[in-house]
């Protein structure tokens, strides 16, 4: 579920060799059975460096802006879960990135996951690395521009 209220305008800013680098081991995955002895794992481990759950519901006009100048992101999950190095979901307002010189990857998952996201801009420019065993991207991206 979301935390997030009110009006939402967020903006994230990462640029001069700021990273984010996350990581999560299989030792976060919990092993139980059901009634049956049927043996489950849950995965309570995920590596995502920005993650943003909205509120599917939000006014159309608000905003996530996320910049990276420069910057780089790594996630590596060892569970089951995906990974990713940008997560948004359920946001209905603007999203805009902007990747200059920049790196994302992803190890088991997507550079960028978008889930329930209608408005999605991403703008590169430079030499950047988008890179993802899973995919670069994920969900729907409305406008993709190359400089």
């Amino acid at each position: 579920e979301t935390s997030l209220s009110g009006n939402q305008n967020i903006n994230i800013t990462l640029r001069n060799g700021a990273t984010i680098d996350t990581v999560s081991t299989s030792a976060s995955e919990v092993q139980t059975s059901d009634k049956h002895n049927n043996i489950k794992y849950t995965d309570f481990a995920s590596a995502h460096g920005i993650y943003i759950y909205g509120d599917s519901t939000n006014n159309p006009e608000e905003t996530i802006n996320i910049t990276l100048d420069g910057a780089s992101i790594t996630t590596t999950s060892a569970g089951i879960k995906t990974s990713a190095g940008i997560r948004i979901e359920n946001f209905s307002g603007k999203v805009t990135i902007n990747i200059t010189n920049s790196k994302i990857t992803a190890t088991n998952g997507y550079a960028m996951y978008f889930s329930n996201c209608p408005d999605v801009t991403i703008n590169y420019k430079g030499n950047n690395i988008i890179s993802g065993t899973k995919g670069n991207i994920s969900g729907t991206v409305k406008t993709n521009n190359i400089q």
